[in-house]
């Protein structure tokens, strides 16, 4: 149960810069949550947004959730065996995080030559972008607080 827990979690955590906010009610008809805006990847929103949106309508049911993640426990769980060991864990996600690469290199690289240029990865990581949108106070420096802010989360 605890690992079902975590990966959804992880899910909820990697969609929710895509939607405008992520809240699932517990009654008989699913809660919907709308796309925010674009991103990269599958959906509409992109990302991880896209890969929950299985049906492309641009909304994340509960129903949809609940299958990503059984899904994701299937991929993980190497052996079948309905429990994942930490090798399996590990697996899985150096896996993603392979496949994310990969993805992410195809992007990068404009012109489809098998390489990525200095101007091809400027231009896809839109340089400062971050930088500007977590200084709130336009100082053109980054204070621990508004990094955690940015981030939503503690830096450590």
């Amino acid at each position: 149960m605890r690992v079902r827990t975590l990966l959804m979690s992880a899910a909820l955590a990697l969609a929710v810069p895509a939607v405008a906010l992520a809240q699932f009610g517990s009654g008989d008809q699913p809660r919907m949550v709308q796309v925010s805006g674009g991103g990269s990847g599958g959906g509409p929103g992109g990302g991880m947004f896209g890969m929950l949106d299985s049906d492309g309508d641009g909304q994340i049911t509960r129903e949809e959730v609940e299958a990503f993640r059984a899904d994701r426990f299937a991929t993980f769980d190497a052996d079948g065996d309905g429990a994942l060991t930490e090798e399996e864990w590990i697996a899985g996600h150096e896996t993603l995080a392979r496949d994310r690469m990969n993805r992410r290199f195809g992007q990068l690289d404009g012109d489809g030559d098998g390489t990525v240029s200095a101007d091809e990865f400027d231009a896809g990581r839109r340089p400062m972008t971050m930088f500007d949108r977590f200084d709130a106070n336009d100082d053109d420096v980054l204070t621990e607080d508004e990094v955690r802010r940015g981030h939503g989360r503690r830096c450590n």
